[in-house]
């Protein structure tokens, strides 16, 4: 079997972009179109993300995002409305592709489409907890909840803060605080939210 031309490995690439073992490496490219993307350099390669709609580039059966497909085949299905294996497999495809590029927009300081990003997975984790089979498929993502409210609170706070908002930016923290207390309490983990939110 003939091998693939030398210039479509990563050799080059990986050797020039070093991985740091705990540290997010994010950078902003263009793309041979023109467009941007974003590049994540990971344990042994380089994730490469979109910067609108879907971080892979994808039109899940034509929508914008494999949230939008589900909202629409929840309303034309109606009670037949399930979510399977296959579903749930493409939500969890979802999620991590969204945490993916929060963490770069975060490393890189843009937290607008953090903000919105993190607001995407809280509404899929909705969905998919409101619908799923069976508890366990409901508590999946449910377990990085306060993760990702953390995440969400922290780049609204800090969108106010760049544009000179101080004010707007505390109100944001205060109120998300009062979501995460009012979470952990619904699980009944509240000295957990006081020793690791209010220390």
């Amino acid at each position: 079997m003939p091998r693939p031309p030398r210039e479509q490995n990563l050799d080059r690439i990986l050797r020039e972009w070093e991985f740091e073992p705990g540290k997010p490496v994010v950078r902003r490219m263009t793309g041979d179109d023109g467009r941007d993307v974003l590049q994540m350099r990971v344990d042994m390669g380089v994730l490469q993300l979109e910067t609108t709609g879907r971080p892979d580039g994808e039109r899940p059966h034509g929508f914008p995002t494999y949230y939008d497909y589900l909202l629409s085949a929840a309303f034309q299905e109606g009670p037949d409305f399930a979510l399977g294996e296959e579903r749930q497999s493409e939500v969890d495809r979802e999620f991590y592709q969204f945490y993916h590029r929060r963490i770069c927009w975060l490393t890189l300081n843009e937290y607008g489409p953090a903000a919105a990003d993190a607001e995407h997975s809280l509404r899929l984790m909705d969905f998919s907890s409101a619908n799923a089979a069976d508890r366990e498929g409901a508590l999946m993502h449910e377990q990085y909840r306060p993760f990702v409210m953390f995440h969400q609170v922290q780049a609204t706070a800090l969108t106010m803060l760049q544009a000179d908002k101080p004010e707007e930016a505390v109100q944001v923290i205060d109120k998300g605080l009062e979501s995460l207390a009012s979470l952990f309490t619904q699980h009944g983990a509240e000295e957990i939210f006081d020793r690791t939110c209010l220390s």
